[in-house]
């Protein structure tokens, strides 16, 4: 699975807006919405705060 779509699944499945994911990750919203449509990819720090904020665990090694 895509980076991007793993991250809206896991933010809609939590029904975190994407706002809301920012506030609890302690990014910009903009970036969540650059990460999820794929535009860009976040670095490794940025994907664990991600990660974290979702309570993704499993799927990261599948990436």
């Amino acid at each position: 699975m895509e980076l991007s779509k793993l991250l809206r699944e896991a933010r809609l499945k939590k029904g975190l807006s994407a706002i809301n994911l920012a506030k609890i990750a302690g990014l910009n919203r903009s970036h969540i919405y650059k990460y999820e449509s794929g535009e860009c990819v976040p670095n490794i720090l940025i994907a664990v705060r991600l990660f974290k904020a979702l309570d993704i665990r499993s799927k990261i090694w599948s990436l």
